[in-house]
């Protein structure tokens, strides 16, 4: 079990030093309402470079970036804007903080408009990347809580990410 208030650069810490021995992932226990929850990391550290032209049968290889600032959604590698519906080149996150954590319910409105579209509509896979500051237990809600909304399943195989 992982402390929540345990900053995500601890638990990256520890993520490296298991990955040095050896082991390819890490599983967190995490504590939910509904009861305890593992989550896994097993993701490299990438970095979002705008990609212009999407083919029609790309995958979406959707990630989010969890800054102090608010969450940047990207799919194939391009920023998703605020409001959900265009891309960005500006570092303005798709979903700006509230209060002192995150605004879920936003976030399950994007990702609903994105799993809507029929290209994506069975895409299951999300990366979730955090600045090695904000609280493990943040990081660990945001992986939970992109995994269904009020309407289904959304994006069910939801690792969080740290670096290499």
């Amino acid at each position: 079990h992982v402390d929540p208030r345990v900053p995500f650069e601890t638990v990256d810490a520890l993520e490296r030093g298991v990955r040095a021995a050896g082991y390819v992932e890490i599983d967190a226990v995490f504590g939910t309402p509904e009861g305890p929850r593992v989550l896994t990391a097993r993701c490299p550290r990438l970095e979002l470079a705008p990609r212009r032209e999407i083919p029609p049968d790309a995958e979406l290889e959707l990630e989010l970036w969890l800054r102090y600032e608010g969450i940047t959604v990207a799919g194939f590698g391009a920023r998703i804007a605020p409001g959900c519906t265009t891309t960005t080149s500006t570092d303005e996150p798709t979903i700006a903080r509230r209060g002192p954590g995150y605004d879920l319910d936003a976030l399950r409105v994007c990702l609903r408009r994105i799993k809507n579209e029929r290209q994506f509509a069975a895409e299951r896979s999300v990366r979730v990347f955090a600045d090695r500051r904000i609280p493990w237990g943040q990081v660990a809600t945001v992986v939970v809580a992109v995994q269904r909304d009020a309407v289904g399943p959304l994006f069910s195989d939801a690792l969080f990410c740290t670096s290499q």
